[in-house]
């Protein structure tokens, strides 16, 4: 039985009622600048938990997450003057930086207890979602673990249409390499995963 539903991401009320699916601490799975993400409100940990079943992924796993800037990253890790350099340098795009979280934060503890991952992703509606909810996103592609990311909305359908999750339909998206993962907790930084862009630093 179909739990899913379905809107166009240029559909004028997909923001509107992607919120409002995130609120209520369901799924929402839309484009990306990468392939298609698995979204959730990285504040609410069943909501995580949520994801990490829709993929079958061991909770032991770390989860990355989308903000909407500089500012609203403060909010959540320590950034350096270096870092926000790096930030201004290559975000929004495809890095994702591994940062040592605030003392006192709003993300899942479950999740987010020795390092927080940030990205801000370049794709229009991933960062006006962001901006309009106003919490960070869960930033995971939307597969199975251990599978291949899923760039075309057919094949996102028949994998996720049974989930009770939202579905943004955004065509058949342009395969793209995965994030590049740069950890600036320790010094030297350290790149974890070479994706899409090569950072300099």
């Amino acid at each position: 039985m179909t739990k899913s539903v379905i809107i166009r991401a240029n559909d004028s009320s997909a923001i509107r009622l992607a919120c409002r699916w995130l609120a209520r601490g369901h799924l929402v799975i839309a484009p990306s600048e990468t392939c298609y993400g698995i979204l959730a409100d990285a504040t609410q940990t069943d909501a995580i938990r949520k994801v990490f079943r829709a993929k079958h992924r061991s909770s032991e796993k770390k989860v990355s997450v989308f903000v909407s800037g500089y500012a609203m990253a403060t909010h959540y890790a320590i950034i350096s003057s270096r870092v926000r350099h790096l930030m201004k340098q290559f975000l929004p795009g495809p890095l994702t930086i591994v940062l040592t979280p605030k003392t006192s934060h709003a993300l899942s503890p479950a999740y987010f207890k020795d390092s927080v991952a940030i990205r801000v992703s370049s794709h229009p509606f991933i960062s006006k979602l962001v901006k309009q909810y106003g919490k960070p996103l869960t930033a995971t592609s939307a597969n199975v673990s251990g599978g291949n990311e899923i760039y075309s909305f057919k094949e996102i359908f028949q994998t996720f249409s049974h989930e009770m999750v939202l579905l943004v339909n955004g065509g058949t998206l342009r395969k793209q390499a995965p994030s590049t993962v740069l950890d600036v907790t320790q010094t030297p930084y350290r790149v974890l995963r070479k994706g899409a862009i090569d950072v300099r630093y």
